[in-house]
C-alpha cells in the first residue's frame, strides 16, 4: 500500500474515533457503489439463509452460526472494496467480486479456522475468547490486502493484534457487541415500518422470544459494510503505530517541499 495516498489522514485514533470515522467513510467514500455491493451480496445472502432455514426446519441457533460466518465473507468483499477506496481506486461492483474471487480459496480456509478458533474458545475457555476475538479480528486484511494464505494469515493477524499500542481487543469486543446490536435494530426498525407505520398483520419469531427473527438476521446482514469499514480503520491505525506511517508521511511531504 502506497501511503501517500490514503484518502484519510494516517495517524493513531482511540477506538471511538475509528468507529466514528467508519461511519463517515461508508457515507463519504462512493456510498452509492457500496450499496449496490450490498444489494448484491448482502441481499442474496439474507434471502438464502432465510430460505434455508424454512426449507430444513433449521432451529435458530444453526441458523445464527450459518449467517455469521456468510457475514464474515460478507465482510471480506467489502474489505477488498475499502481498502482500495481508501487509497484512491474505485472498483465496481464486477471489479470488487472479481478481486474477491481470486482470493476465495484462501479466504474460505481462513474463515473456516477463524470460525473454529472462536468455537473452540467458547466451549473450552470463555474467558480467553476476548483475545482470540482480537487474534482473529484482522485476518481479512491479511489474507485480502497483504496476501496471505490462510494459516500464514492467522499468524499475521495475531501478530499485528499484539503490536505496542494496539486496541485489537475493544475493538474486536465493539464489532462483536454491534453485530448484536444491527441484529435488535433490525428487529426493532423492521417491525415499526411493517406493522406500526403500514400496519401490516405479520406473524413472525421475535429474538428475545424465540432466539431469532428473518428481520433480526436483515440487520446482521445489514451491518456488514459498516463492520468492514471499521475493521480496516482498526487495521490502518495499528499499521500506523507500528510501521510508523505518520512519520512516513510527514518526511514524504518534507521532500515534496523540498523539490518544489
Amino acid at each position: 500500500m502506497d501511503v501517500t495516498t490514503a484518502a484519510i489522514v494516517l495517524r493513531q485514533r482511540t477506538v471511538s474515533e475509528t468507529l466514528d470515522l467508519g461511519v463517515r467513510v461508508l457515507s463519504g467514500l462512493a456510498p452509492w457503489g457500496t450499496a449496490r455491493l450490498a444489494f448484491a451480496t448482502a441481499l442474496p445472502a439474507w434471502l438464502g439463509v432465510v430460505g434455508l432455514r424454512h426449507a430444513l426446519a433449521l432451529p435458530w441457533s444453526a441458523t445464527w452460526a450459518i449467517a455469521l460466518v456468510l457475514t464474515l465473507f460478507l465482510e471480506g468483499v467489502f474489505t477488498l472494496r475499502f481498502g482500495r477506496l481508501l487509497f484512491r481506486e474505485s472498483p465496481g461492483v464486477r471489479a470488487t467480486l472479481r478481486l474477491f474471487a481470486g482470493r476465495l480459496g484462501a479466504w474460505s480456509a481462513a474463515t473456516v479456522l477463524t470460525a473454529l478458533t472462536l468455537a473452540s474458545t467458547v466451549v473450552t475457555a470463555l474467558l480467553l475468547l476476548p483475545m482470540a476475538m482480537s487474534r482473529t479480528l484482522f485476518v481479512p486484511e491479511a489474507v485480502l490486502l497483504e496476501g496471505g494464505g490462510a494459516l500464514g494469515a492467522l499468524g499475521r493477524a495475531s501478530r499485528i493484534a499484539q503490536s505496542p499500542g494496539s486496541s485489537s481487543v475493544p475493538l474486536a469486543l465493539a464489532a462483536w457487541t454491534l453485530r448484536v446490536v444491527a441484529a435488535a435494530l433490525g428487529e426493532a426498525v423492521g417491525t415499526g415500518v411493517l406493522v406500526d407505520l403500514l400496519q401490516l398483520p405479520l406473524e413472525h419469531d421475535t429474538l428475545l422470544a424465540d432466539g431469532g427473527s428473518v428481520l433480526a438476521l436483515l440487520g446482521l446482514f445489514a451491518s456488514a459494510p459498516y463492520l468492514a469499514a471499521a475493521r480496516l480503520l482498526g487495521y490502518l491505525d495499528v499499521r500506523t503505530r507500528a510501521d510508523a506511517w505518520d512519520v512516513q508521511l510527514r518526511f514524504a511531504r518534507f521532500a515534496s517541499r523540498g523539490r518544489a
